[in-house]
């Protein structure tokens, strides 16, 4: 649960969030899963936005080329773990996270 500056709650579905992870990771998958399922937006600007979203989080301490990097196992993961609950690899979700992690390489 978030509390938002008007006071507001809102809950945040983390999916896979673990404590034991990279920090940062779960915020990027996040922010890849909102990029792809809400906004709608390519590949490309998905891992541009979760990474500057990461970089402006300066308590992380990451530069562009780490945020980037973060971004990119951030949809390998979310793309191995749809893998391991039955979502076919041809499946349009699983193509723009794979997008996501070429267009970083």
């Amino acid at each position: 649960m978030l509390r938002l500056r008007d006071g507001r709650l809102v809950a945040i579905d983390w999916e896979y969030g673990r404590v034991d992870g990279f920090p940062g990771l779960d915020f990027a998958q996040y922010v890849l899963q909102v990029a792809m399922l809400i906004e709608r937006s390519a590949p490309t600007s998905g891992l541009l936005r979760a990474s500057a979203l990461l970089e402006s989080d300066h308590s992380l301490g990451l530069t562009r080329e780490e945020s980037l990097a973060l971004v990119a196992l951030a949809a390998f993961e979310a793309h191995r773990n749809a893998t391991e609950e039955g979502l076919p690899f041809e499946d349009p979700r699983q193509r723009w996270r794979r997008a996501v992690w070429q267009k970083r390489s």
